[in-house]
């Protein structure tokens, strides 16, 4: 009884945290598209508003959809996971690129104008390299299988994981980086730069925890290392001296 108690408490901590990490998510993206919007000036402010959208939600999302306790895809199955997770990282991708297009059609006009010399926007053009060879690589982890004679299924997968990971943190890094603009400070508080910087970067810790799991399993299949489910249970036998017995015991899937 006081172990389901518990259990049921976990859960509705879990699903309440997961509601917490939408409610915050859905802060920052008021918080960012309000100015833009406000201040509006064609072609920058859309360049902000497609830039941050492809950031979150949709990468967020991409990234949160295969969590257990994430609320609005516990009841689809893992193939439409996939599926999901492929338009949504496709449309990121699209819009980033275009958001970044935007701003050197806008500057392009401007003598002597400093392209990719701020930390937002190398970081910015970092991001969105690895996005591409991100999503390349998810095109050959969709087909692991079919190509599993030059490449194990499971290096695949991984490099396809650490290069999402890494594009998704540069792109979070140039959106913080964002925020100290010269623009965006000007129709800013410096306390209210602080605090969305530390809920951007909560949020990028919690979308990549399920990712940086998948990523130590998939190193530990790489490396031929064993993965358990279960606990041990120790067993007295009768007349014999004290064994162990595992239960549960599965290798991660290459």
């Amino acid at each position: 009884m006081v172990e389901r108690t518990y259990t049921k408490l976990r859960e509705h901590l879990k699903t309440a945290l997961n509601v917490l990490y939408h409610i915050l998510s859905v802060v920052i993206v008021i918080y960012v598209l309000w100015i833009p919007i406000q201040a509006y000036s064609m072609p920058f402010s859309w360049h902000v508003i497609i830039s941050t959208l492809s950031l979150i939600p949709l990468a967020t999302e991409a990234l949160m959809l295969f969590v257990s306790d994430n609320v609005w895809s516990q009841g689809i199955e893992k193939k439409t996971k996939t599926l999901i997770h492929g338009i949504l990282m496709g449309t990121s991708a699209v819009l980033m690129i275009t958001g970044i297009a935007l701003e050197i059609d806008r500057t392009s006009g401007v003598p002597n104008y400093p392209h990719f010399q701020s930390a937002h926007a190398i970081t910015g053009l970092i991001a969105m390299i690895i996005l591409i060879l991100a999503i390349l690589g998810g095109f050959c982890a969709m087909f692991a299988q079919s190509l599993k004679g030059f490449l194990r299924p499971v290096i695949t997968k991984f490099i396809h994981n650490v290069l999402g990971n890494l594009s998704f943190i540069f792109g979070i890094v140039s959106l913080c980086c964002g925020y100290y603009t010269n623009w965006f400070a000007y129709y800013t508080s410096e306390a209210s730069r602080l605090a969305a910087t530390i809920v951007t970067a909560i949020i990028c810790v919690w979308s990549l925890i399920h990712a940086f799991i998948s990523g130590v399993k998939q190193v530990q299949a790489i490396m031929n290392v064993p993965a358990y489910r279960g606990v041990p249970i120790d067993v007295q036998g009768v007349n014999r001296p004290l064994s162990i017995i595992r239960l549960s015991r599965h290798a991660v899937n290459e």
